[in-house]
């Protein structure tokens, strides 16, 4: 889960409503990701996202997630344990 962001915009609750668990994809009306997991280094959360058309990942901050306006995509797959 995306913490420590106040005055949290519609799109932001959105994301975080539906958990950054692995397998959520988000989007941001151009491009697809996949949430691959999150970690929370002492710098503060991150989300691990894989760009689903070039298959390259990357962590995000929630600044980040932030300024890409990102919201949730209505299926998810499943994660197998």
């Amino acid at each position: 889960m995306l913490i420590g962001v106040s005055r949290v915009p519609g799109w932001l609750r959105e994301i975080r409503a539906s958990g950054t668990d692995p397998g959520v994809y988000l989007t941001d009306g151009l491009r697809l990701f996949r949430v691959v997991g999150t970690l929370a280094p002492s710098s503060g959360p991150c989300v691990h996202l894989e760009d689903c058309y070039t298959l390259s990942d990357d962590l995000y901050t929630a600044h980040e997630l932030w300024e890409m306006q990102l919201r949730t995509v209505g299926y998810r797959i499943p994660v197998p344990a």
